[in-house]
């Protein structure tokens, strides 16, 4: 379970300061797929980086599976994020120089995983996300936008996390692929009991997901 509440995140600006997320509050059960929509501006990205620890509240609590992410600092909250939440970006951000099977081994590498253990599971992941054996060997640069995507979300698995936030995953892809790239996350929430949490500025796409929440201007609407 996640439970955000009073979340507050102001930044400070040349001409005083910005509230960008005003008094958030919501629960998103385990295993559940929830879109974040609203305009740009609107303060979904900067809610999804409060979620994933990626940026520091100003107020307010976020408590994943009983774990304050507010009382987590340096060391101890890199330690949780890359154990237990996985990110999926608009722009892949894959390493260019790793073939895809590398860049799904990484975060393993990272957290002490053996190289035999980071390799299968590597395989099996970008199996699940539907890459063949060749696919797998290429890299980014050698594959289609919705492949790397793919191998996104096959990275983002990789240390078999609790929580997945993807920030416009489909904002770079035709409808078509956008569509597939939905499914499979979909799947994955279900089959993996993964919680996913998606930012969107597309309702159609929103609609997919089990539960929508609509910003506007920092603040949640009703």
């Amino acid at each position: 379970m996640i439970t955000v509440e009073h979340l507050h995140k102001t930044f400070k600006t040349g001409d005083g300061e910005v509230e960008a997320v005003r008094d958030v509050t919501f629960k998103i059960p385990d295993g559940s797929f929830t879109a974040v929509i609203g305009k740009s501006g609107s303060g979904k990205s900067t809610l999804l980086g409060l979620l994933g620890g990626l940026d520091s509240v100003t107020s307010g609590s976020i408590r994943i599976n009983d774990h304050e992410m507010t009382e987590l600092h340096d060391r101890k909250l890199t330690l949780y994020r890359g154990r237990n939440i996985g990110f999926v970006f608009q722009s892949f951000n894959l390493i260019p120089n790793l073939s895809a099977l590398e860049n799904v081994m990484l975060p393993m590498e990272f957290a002490g995983v053996r190289r035999k253990e980071r390799c299968e599971r590597a395989q099996e992941l970008l199996d699940l996300v539907g890459l063949s054996a060749g696919q797998q060997k290429r890299r980014p640069g050698k594959l289609s936008g919705g492949q790397q995507q793919r191998v996104a979300i096959a990275r983002a698995l990789a240390n078999r996390p609790r929580v997945i936030l993807a920030d416009e995953p489909t904002g770079n892809l035709d409808s078509e692929t956008g569509g597939q790239i939905m499914t499979l996350l979909r799947r994955l929430a279900q089959e993996e009991q993964v919680t996913i949490i998606l930012v969107t500025h597309d309702m159609e796409l929103a609609k997919q997901c089990d539960k929508i929440l609509t910003i506007k201007d920092g603040s949640l609407q009703s």
